[in-house]
């Protein structure tokens, strides 16, 4: 199926979303997606406003900002063709930069277009012309994907001018993205540039050669095309087809926790899905803790054997295997806990009964690059007490360096407050290492601001080694030690599967901040050969036929950003209904700030549901030094030697892994 035409946006989508070949199979042979869609009945949710909205605004007007040398600036309207863009090269006179500019060409065997943000034009005294290309973003960081966006621009340009008979002497790439202060870059001579040459080799290999990526994927029977399911589902277009077709074919995908590199090693050895991954061990007998290989396969075990990483897992992907496929088949047998999974890395409260405790979480506004919302609970022999900030509107630096200086001495006074004496352990838990990444990155911007209060920094810092944090993450504890089920585990859906309630005497939190939160389920109809349909309204509930299915990729943990914008009164006014915002319209700063409450106390139920772990050495820390802000000076030093900790953990894990033969 030779591709018919190629658009430079899904070849940068296929970087950013990990190179997924199925994405790219969607974007380029839409048949695919059209048929899956009508078979189940499925409206595919576009890119949120915001996101559209953010993009728009960081694009107007900016030809007269990144024009800073006194060049001409044409925008082409949305009718200009490649051959407008053409004449403007032609007939230039001086520098000048085209925006929106229209071209076209080919990739290999596939027509492919597309309108590039920004186009230099240059002729010198010696009236060689000189072209740089460059790709507007409204992110701070320059990305792989928005490079290879540049070389396809650059590459259609090429073509278009030799076929005119155009004569380029230089041609150059580069990506223009907001600086911290929010200014956006000047396009000129000056202006960073990437290796071109690098990236239109990559081009090459993606989609030119005849045995480029692309060919290969579409050479392909739409069910052999590689994909695996994760937290880049979450803003893919496509991810509910995803999330339907794997569960009508039971695929290997569903199991939780696993890898792409060990889903293409159990591929590769004939495991395709559910039910043939979790007949390959067979649960332990009585008091063993061991699981048996199944005899009945031992050729593919022992094809397994030598697999890395597949060997020293295929244990606890057996066992999530069995938990995901009860959810199919209730005579699965699967236990709720993983055999072999070994202590868990929380202290007890039994050990330590004057330990206090932090449970925080923190939401940021990714428009802005800036933290909104600030909660935590903290626990101790005293009772427990909650500290909630949130911004008025969108997070600036001052919104932001305001409510952090809040939070922090809330949560310290909080500690001295629920601790039973001056001397007692102390421990935080986040829900994932993304919430202590934005927590970190919130105090880095704005160490200058805490200077009075280091006690908090500080606090982090008091990690007596490297094995020993003073921080657990329980999405690792649930994944490393539980067995839910769930492809998709965010805080929301693992506390609700621990019946939390999400619901107290002001909200119903299920039904207020349903959408892309709690919406992820659905109920369908299974025929016998396994093929869903959309359930009938007149279904009685005890249907055989009915399934419970995740219809949705909800990995992430955050909150939907459209909540926070929708109590600032900050959503865009769209008209097209199918973005769907009038569902996060019923949402204000209070509900908001109530929501983080439940947050917190969602995490301190999965936190008191895990098992903990014994001797486990908590030493005491003084709580009035952490409160007395003239008690440490430097601290700068304080950050720079826990960033050294953190940096130092992670290149002891990789290489830990990279040592595996």
């Amino acid at each position: 199926m030779p591709p018919k035409h190629i658009n430079p946006t899904a070849l940068a989508q296929y970087i950013h979303f990990e190179n997924c070949d199925r994405h790219l199979r969607f974007r380029i042979n839409i048949d695919d997606s059209k048929r899956l869609a009508k078979k189940w009945d499925i409206t595919l949710q576009p890119l949120t406003p915001l996101l559209s909205e953010a993009g728009l605004d960081f694009e107007a007007n900016v030809g007269s900002q990144i024009a800073t040398l006194g060049e001409k600036v044409i925008e082409l309207p949305d009718h200009a063709t490649p051959q407008d863009t053409l004449a403007h090269i032609t007939n230039l006179r001086g520098s000048t930069i085209l925006l929106q500019a229209s071209l076209a060409g080919t990739l290999g065997s596939a027509d492919a277009s597309g309108r590039a943000d920004a186009i230099r034009i240059e002729r010198d005294r010696k009236g060689d012309l000189h072209i740089l290309v460059a790709d507007i973003k409204a992110s701070r960081q320059e990305k792989t994907e928005h490079r290879l966006q540049v070389a396809v621009y650059a590459h259609m340009l090429q073509e278009m001018a030799n076929s005119a008979g155009i004569k380029i002497a230089t041609l150059k790439g580069a990506v223009l993205t907001r600086q911290d202060d929010g200014s956006y870059p000047a396009l000129s001579p000056n202006t960073p540039m990437f290796d071109l040459p690098t990236y239109e080799s990559i081009l090459e290999r993606l989609a030119i050669l005849p045995d480029c990526r692309v060919n290969q994927i579409l050479a392909q029977p739409f069910e052999q095309v590689f994909y695996h399911l994760g937290y880049k589902c979450d803003g893919c277009l496509y991810n509910a087809l995803c999330m339907y077709d794997s569960a009508e074919r039971l695929d290997l995908a569903l199991t939780p926790a696993i890898s792409a590199v060990e889903k293409r090693v159990l591929n590769e050895n004939g495991i395709h899905t559910l039910p043939q991954l979790a007949d390959l061990m067979l649960l332990p007998l009585n008091g063993s803790y061991d699981m048996r290989p199944n005899p009945n396969h031992s050729v593919v075990l022992n094809s397994l054997r030598n697999r890395w990483p597949v060997a020293p897992n295929l244990p606890f992907l057996v066992q999530r295997a069995r938990a995901a496929l009860w959810n199919f088949q209730k005579g699965t047998e699967s236990r709720p806990f993983l055999y072999g999974s070994g202590f868990g890395n929380l202290p007890s409260d039994e050990e330590h009964p004057n330990m206090v405790k932090v449970f925080f979480d923190a939401q940021l506004d990714y428009l802005q690059n800036r933290v909104y919302l600030l909660s935590a609970l903290v626990t101790g022999p005293r009772g427990s007490k909650e500290v909630i900030e949130i911004t008025q509107g969108p997070p600036t630096d001052e919104s932001e360096s305001n409510i952090l200086k809040k939070w922090v001495s809330g949560v310290l006074s909080a500690v001295r407050q629920m601790a039973q004496s001056d001397h007692a352990p102390i421990h935080l838990y986040s829900y994932n290492r993304y919430d202590q990444k934005v927590l970190l990155e919130t105090l880095k911007r704005h160490i200058d601001d805490l200077a009075t209060i280091p006690a908090f920094i500080d606090l982090l810092t008091q990690t007596p080694a490297l094995s020993q944090s003073i921080i657990s993450f329980l999405y690792d504890e649930l994944q490393e030690r539980s067995n839910q089920g769930l492809v998709c585990l965010p805080l929301h859906d693992a506390a609700r599967r621990l019946k939390f309630n999400w619901q107290d005497d002001r909200y119903d939190y299920f039904s207020l901040f349903r959408a892309h939160m709690f919406d992820n389920r659905r109920t369908v109809l299974r025929d016998s050969r396994g093929d869903f349909s959309q359930l009938p309204a007149n279904t009685p509930t005890d249907d055989p036929r009915r399934l419970i299915i995740e219809a949705a990729s909800r990995f992430n943990s955050q909150i939907p950003l459209e909540y926070p914008y929708a109590a600032w009164d900050c959503l865009p006014v769209v008209k097209e209904t199918r973005h769907g915002l009038d569902a996060f319209r019923a949402v204000d700063l209070a509900a908001m700030s109530a929501f983080a409450g439940m947050r917190v106390r969602a995490l301190a139920h999965i936190e008191k549901t895990l098992k903990k772990a014994r001797f486990i050495d908590k030493p005491d820390l003084s709580i009035s030094a952490l409160t007395d802000s003239t008690s440490f000076s430097d601290l700068r030093l304080a950050l720079e030697e826990f960033l050294y900790i953190e940096h130092h953990s992670s290149l002891q894990e990789h290489l830990l892994i990279f040592s595996l033969p």
